[in-house]
């Protein structure tokens, strides 16, 4: 599996996005890399937290915790939200454009909480706001990808 996946513009560079889930059929396989380097194979690709921890971290963090960081705090378990999930807990933080569009996607990965996010329009140009005039995507770091991935940053 690629960690990263790379999305671009012959004009403005790369934009970096890191896959934290690979999804096949039923079956869910995390690929992490540990801080010495090696990568672990997990079935699922949430951390496992006890669940009076998880209230504190949701509490400071929102849903946008990835992975790394929390990595040294357990397996991993895979929980995704469903859209209905996510509006209850985090609709004061997502734009009225992801109101509409988050139940497009029958899985919540990530939500991008602590990005700057863009105000989107359904059907205004450049993509409802979200390119620019060349077609080319607007790069907001720490923003979502489909509710599964996060744009990291420019690496071209």
């Amino acid at each position: 599996m690629n960690d990263h996946l790379h999305v671009g513009s012959h004009a403005h560079g790369q934009i970096q996005v890191q896959q934290l889930f690979e999804d096949n059929s039923n079956k869910r396989t995390v690929l992490t890399t540990q801080p010495n380097g090696l990568t672990t194979v997990g079935k699922t690709g949430l951390p496992v937290v006890p669940e009076r921890q998880l209230d504190s971290i949701h509490r400071r963090q929102g849903s946008s915790t990835s992975l790394k960081s929390m990595e040294g705090m357990g397996k991993l378990k895979a929980t995704p939200m469903t859209p209905e999930q996510a509006m209850k807990q985090y609709m004061q933080k997502l734009t009225a454009f992801e109101h509409h569009e988050i139940f497009s996607y029958p899985e919540i990965y990530f939500l991008g909480l602590n990005a700057k996010k863009r105000q989107g329009m359904t059907g205004g140009p450049n993509n409802g706001g979200y390119d620019d005039d060349q077609g080319s995507y607007v790069q907001v770091p720490h923003d979502h990808v489909a509710y599964r991935y996060e744009v990291l940053k420019v690496i071209g």
